[in-house]
């Protein structure tokens, strides 16, 4: 139940980074998955990623001004390229059971169907996020979205004697993560968000 942050260095690194530490800040437990911290040196990313995203159940793509039209050495878009990282993150995101979130600044806005990729295409059907400022009020929203995925997946449930004290006694490493997230989330309001988010 972890979040994936899709991004392109050169668009939205900076937001990329801000947004990563607010969430840690606000989501205690809940794994942060970005590849310049999480990928090893040499190790396979298509392998990274696919073991990053079986861990997550929201995947958040940093959309900027640039992050459509970024072209690569050959002066040919990025994002018509079927090995671009980008490109790879979002299709695979797609295929599995993720919440794949746009997350639009500084005035970009969600790209159409007909100037995507075939295998990310429907990324142009999912209700966008668009954040102007990177501060709590982004990690908050964001936050509640992955709150509400894990109570529709994980009810709540009374818990009594033997099991309660388990819980209580495991190291927080091995918690799941619902308590701290459903109850941020409901400090911050989940009921701000966009209904269609939360479909």
């Amino acid at each position: 139940n972890g979040i994936f942050i899709s991004y392109r260095r050169k668009d939205t690194e900076g937001e990329a980074s801000r947004l990563a530490e607010d969430l840690r800040e606000g989501l205690d437990g809940v794994q942060i998955f970005r590849d310049v911290e999480n990928i090893a040196p040499g190790e396979d990313f298509v392998v990274a990623l696919e073991r990053a995203l079986a861990d997550c159940a929201v995947m958040l793509v940093m959309i900027g001004p640039t992050w459509l039209e970024t072209n690569d050495a050959d002066g040919k878009r990025r994002l018509d390229d079927p090995a671009d990282w980008t490109r790879l993150e979002i299709a695979t995101g797609l295929k599995r059971d993720v919440r794949v979130i746009p997350v639009t600044c500084r005035g970009a806005e969600l790209p159409a169907a007909n100037v995507l990729p075939e295998d990310i295409v429907l990324l142009a059907r999912r209700q966008a996020v668009e954040i102007d400022a990177f501060g709590k009020n982004a990690a908050q929203r964001i936050g509640g979205v992955l709150a509400e995925i894990v109570r529709r997946k994980h009810p709540r449930h009374h818990v009594h004697g033997d099991e309660q004290r388990r819980i209580v006694e495991r190291p927080a490493a091995e918690q799941h993560i619902e308590r701290p997230a459903l109850e941020r989330a409901e400090a911050s309001g989940v009921g701000d968000l966009p209904p269609e988010i939360l479909e």
